[in-house]
């Protein structure tokens, strides 16, 4: 249940705040009004989380043999690389389509070379975001995410004394690793 709880309240805040933990630095970045409350939201999520909930709530409720902690392949029977395969070769065919029928307004992108670009193309973006993707999935065995990032951050409070008596399940994450 702390499972559906969780899911529902990132959901519910990502739509409220027009934003996720991924894109609310590119947000701020561009001089979005509402993304440095919102940056600010997910630091007090952190905080919430590890200083009432973590505690109270482990993985250890779930039996491993749920079908909660499953993955898509073991629920389907298939082996991840294909279903890898044929979800990129969606994405990647949705993203030339749109920019196909819908292309991207070059307002920004002068032609003079990288380094006077403005802005750079969104398909290129997802590109190099998808190949830094496959590069930690193949190396580290993990995704690449920024949740984890406002962990870090919060934790970096845990260097003082009286910070961390109080949230003490933070420490972990003061140096990046848990």
């Amino acid at each position: 249940s702390h499972l559906l709880m969780g899911g529902a309240l990132i959901g519910v805040g990502m739509v409220l705040a027009g934003s996720c933990p991924g894109t609310v630095f590119v947000q701020m970045g561009s001089g979005l009004q509402n993304s440095f409350l919102t940056c600010l939201g997910a630091i007090c999520g952190v905080l919430f989380y590890y200083g009432f909930l973590s505690s109270r709530l482990t993985k250890d409720e779930v039996p491993k043999s749920s079908i909660v902690l499953q993955q898509l392949p073991e629920l389907m029977g298939v082996k991840r690389i294909y279903l890898n395969l044929m979800f990129g070769s969606i994405f990647i065919g949705t993203a030339f389509a749109l920019e196909h029928f819908i292309p991207y307004k070059n307002d920004f992108i002068t032609p003079k070379g990288l380094r006077t670009l403005v802005g750079w193309s969104p398909v290129l973006c997802g590109i190099g975001i998808g190949s830094l993707q496959l590069f930690f999935m193949m190396l580290f065995k993990k995704s690449l995410g920024i949740s984890t990032g406002f962990t870090v951050l919060v934790a970096q409070l845990c260097r003082v004394k009286s910070f961390k008596k109080l949230i003490p399940s933070l420490e972990p994450f003061t140096y990046g690793v848990q």
